[in-house]
């Protein structure tokens, strides 16, 4: 005889479904966490007899410390599931001071499955069901087993219910099960055990590459920072409506989207499951400020600050007990460690400058720290990221791989520390994408090959599901008139840049595949073609005023490097070879490039035929400066004494002649355009709903004028037409959505 047997609990039009951990309601499921299913577990099973409030506490978190109000909580929780009532209960009866009571009937179900033809005897001894003892009447539905029988829903009751006998047979019924789960177990141990490790079960025995294929799970470009709880049946995001932040959490199984939490006037910047699956936390901030550590419920409520003063990466103890954290000082880098309540606070290790950590995460095994490093974000091409693991036994530290990416991001241990999943990118002119880091011979390889941007966020704990955030910006060129610019039309797809050429065509930037080159077209949008065909990322064209030269990056050396052609693509010629440079500018004559570093910002020149390029104002910081028409000036956005600015200074001596308050704006620098009187600056600004529009600042002073209007989008770039006439820019959106990552075996 063949038997699979299902537990069920039934109560008042719910179903407890203890395979699954599910309750339902009516045949629908309801959303509780999994300490408040314990809770109710452990209630339910005790049906009609008080439970003291330690004895229930020690039954949900055994031997860990945890004070009466998670399980107060738990109750408030349940009953608001369950929509009882403290001072009228219907189900959970509370005993002042001493603990609580289920006190509706419970009828304690048997759902068995037989193969086809074979009978099980049903003894009763009363007709009515046999109580377990405790309140509870158990009963077994029969279900028939052929070859049409189309299984039902769990939290479907069948309509055959037929009443087991006396209380002996649940023993004997146990005592089977119990052996047939002890087989099970024992020999998926040892099959485990001689089996391969993760990392070596993604490996492809042919030997060719494969990939992780991505599904998605959402589809509006507004879900971000998406993370899957350890039992991989919730996922958690964010998202930014109005210039207001938005935590909405999803049951995978039934598709439904709610929103649990908005902070007032903070920005949100990640997501993480606690490890029982029973709270959120989220990195939260204010304009200016450092950020927060918080913790909610992921039935909503009241967030409890965890952390203040903290940035960029956080990971918890494979017990719970405690966090650790970055935090950025003087120093460089220092990786902190504080209970998991945010309390007793002290330093772990610390890495010094120029390496900065991006990401941390605990080893299974509690052993050690593993991060990931660079020197920044917008590297210009060099292989300067890598991991490094930190072991807390001797206090030594070492290089976990010899393999360096242009960028690394998040990090993620494997749960049986064969190896890591991994963010990076391994060229400045790739995208993010997820690699397979393999312990301990330090091999590395990409696992995903997407067109757009993919970050790791979280696996459930046995990896059955990896979730990651997939990135790609929207955008286009428009083009309006300058005495109508409500009067809007997007002509052409494009990525970040353009300009306008000295016979009145838009040089662009487009991405046709994973790559990206320059483009070309009338105002129109007619007349459309590719003048540089790489196989790398090229952007930001600039024309010489006499519209004989393009400047342009591209990434091509290996390094994102400033580049010379012709109006028509023709003699494309590299005019520098450092570690990075950018926002390429020329100076009014045609006879100098003026450009950033990407390491520290410095501002530097270059002559457009070439040669030695030179640095002015003594390094200091200076992004994506805007010359005066004269050549006498340069504007930029910056910062004096502490508050953004912006600042008129001379060319090239570099003396500051006029500021300006300005707000706040996003992390890049905004464009800057000159009029042709040369008496007044345009330059594009976001607010707090991160709408970019144009406003115009007189260097006579007075407030700013807000030249558009636009409800939507941000502008990346624009330039007005030779003749005055024409308005273009680059505007659109980056889209983020939660992507499933399959394939991971």
């Amino acid at each position: 005889m063949s038997l699979q047997t299902k537990h069920f609990y039934e109560f008042g039009g719910f179903r407890l479904d203890l395979a699954e951990k599910v309750l339902f309601r009516d045949g629908k499921p309801l959303p509780i966490t999994p300490k408040v299913f314990e809770t109710l577990e452990v209630l339910v099973e005790h049906a009609g007899h008080l439970i003291e409030k330690d004895e229930l506490m020690q039954k949900i978190w055994q031997d860990r410390f945890v004070e009466e109000s998670n399980l107060t909580f738990n109750i408030k929780m349940l009953r608001k599931a369950l929509g009882d009532s403290a001072s009228k209960p219907r189900f959970i009866e509370t005993v002042p001071r001493r603990g609580y009571r289920f006190i509706a009937e419970v009828k304690e179900v048997l759902s068995e499955d037989f193969r086809k033809n074979e009978t099980v005897e049903h003894f009763s001894s009363d007709g009515n069901g046999a109580s377990n003892g405790n309140g509870v009447k158990l009963i077994v539905e029969n279900l028939p087993d052929n070859d049409s029988f189309d299984e039902k829903p769990a939290y479907q009751i069948s309509p055959s219910v037929h009443v087991i006998s006396s209380i002996r047979s649940r023993p004997v019924l146990y005592s089977i099960s119990a052996v047939i789960i002890g087989i099970f177990l024992l020999t998926g141990f040892f099959l485990f055990k001689n089996s391969t490790s993760f990392s070596q079960r993604f490996g492809d025995s042919t030997g060719n590459q494969r990939f992780l294929t991505v599904e998605k799970l959402t589809d509006t470009g507004n879900a971000k920072a998406a993370t899957i709880s350890p039992d991989g049946k919730l996922l958690a995001y964010y998202t930014t409506d109005g210039g207001k932040d938005t935590i909405w959490l999803r049951q995978l199984t039934t598709g439904k989207s709610a929103p649990i939490f908005s902070p007032k006037d903070e920005r949100i910047h990640g997501l993480n499951f606690s490890q029982d699956g029973d709270y959120l936390y989220f990195s939260h901030q204010n304009k200016g400020e450092p950020s927060n550590l918080s913790r909610l419920s992921i039935l909503g409520g009241t967030p409890t600050k965890i952390l203040s003063d903290f940035h960029g990466s956080y990971t918890f103890s494979p017990d719970a007990y405690n966090i650790a954290f970055v935090r950025y000082d003087e120093t460089g880098s220092v990786v902190m460690i504080a209970e998991s309540d945010g309390r007793n606070e002290r330093r772990a290790f610390a890495s010094p400058k120029p390496r900065h950590i991006i990401s941390v995460a605990w080893s299974p095994d509690g052993e050690s720290i593993a991060y990931s490093f660079g020197n920044g974000r917008y590297d210009g091409g060099g292989m300067d990221y890598g991991i490094f693991e930190f072991n807390f036994k001797d206090e030594t530290e070492k290089s976990l791989t010899d393999f360096k990416w242009n960028y690394l991001g998040t990090i993620e241990w494997l749960p049986d520390k064969s190896g890591m999943l991994v963010t990076a990118r391994e060229k400045a002119d790739g995208t993010d994408q997820i690699w397979w880091l393999s312990l301990p011979d330090g091999k590395a390889k990409p696992i995903t090959n997407n067109a757009d941007s993919l970050e790791l966020k979280g696996a459930s704990v046995d990896f059955s599901k990896i979730i990651a955030q997939q990135e790609f910006l929207n955008s286009s060129v428009w083009v309006a008139p300058t005495n109508d610019l409500s009067n809007v039309q997007a002509i052409a797809k494009a990525q970040w840049d353009m300009a306008w050429t000295a016979d009145g065509k838009i040089i662009f930037p487009a991405r046709e595949t994973i790559k990206t080159g320059i483009w070309l077209t009338n105002p129109d949008g007619s007349d459309k073609k590719q003048i540089t065909s790489n196989d790398s990322l090229e952007r930001s064209p600039t024309v010489s005023p006499e519209g004989r030269f393009v400047v342009f990056v591209s990434t091509r050396s290996g390094r994102q490097n400033i580049w010379r052609m012709n109006a028509d693509g023709g003699n494309q010629t590299q005019l520098t070879d450092g570690e990075g440079e950018n926002n390429p500018t020329f100076t009014p004559d045609g006879q100098s490039v003026v450009f950033n570093s990407i390491k520290g910002g410095s501002l530097w020149k270059v002559s457009v035929e070439g040669g030695e390029a030179v640095q002015l104002c003594n390094g200091e910081k200076s992004l994506r400066v805007a010359i005066s028409p004269d050549g006498k000036k340069f504007a930029y956005f910056g910062r004096k004494d502490n508050k953004r600015k912006l600042l008129i200074k001379s060319f090239p001596e570099c003396n500051l002649l006029l500021e300006f308050e300005a707000a706040e704006s996003r992390a890049s620098p905004a464009k800057i355009v000159w009029a042709k009187d040369s008496r007044s600056l345009i330059y594009d600004h976001e607010d707090a709903t991160r709408v970019g529009n144009l406003w115009r600042q007189s260097l006579d002073g007075g407030e700013p004028q807000k030249l558009t209007n636009f409800t939507s989008d941000q502008i990346y770039d624009f330039g007005f037409s030779p003749d005055g006439n024409w308005l273009a820019f680059v505007r659109g959106v980056r889209s983020h959505d939660a992507v499933l990552l399959k394939g991971f075996k």
